[in-house]
């Protein structure tokens, strides 16, 4: 007799997955305004930069070249070229390394 119990590695999946690739749209609100509109400054990403999973990118900011966010960080300000960036407000950790 066959099993059906979830944890069974043939059992079908009745648990429904979130992509980390699935975008969701964040908004900003400016608070300087009354109104409280969006605030649609640009956001830069430079060249072979990788910004992971639900992470943030503010407006206005820049991700460098060669740059990596990690997942979940909030960057609220720029992102240098060339390092690894994580956390709430998103910091540097260490240079990105390069293999020739």
């Amino acid at each position: 007799m066959e099993s059906t119990a979830p944890d069974a590695p043939d059992a079908p999946s009745t648990r429904r997955h979130r992509s980390p690739s699935t975008p969701r749209q964040q908004l900003v609100r400016d608070a300087r305004t009354r109104a409280m509109e969006l605030a649609r400054a640009p956001i830069r990403v430079g060249d072979d930069a990788c910004i992971a999973a639900d992470a943030f990118v503010g407006p206005g900011v820049t991700v460098g070249p060669r740059a990596i966010l990690g997942a979940r960080a909030r960057a609220f300000s720029e992102v240098p070229a060339g390092v690894v960036a994580v956390g709430n407000p998103a910091k540097p950790i260490k240079p990105r390394k390069f293999q020739p």
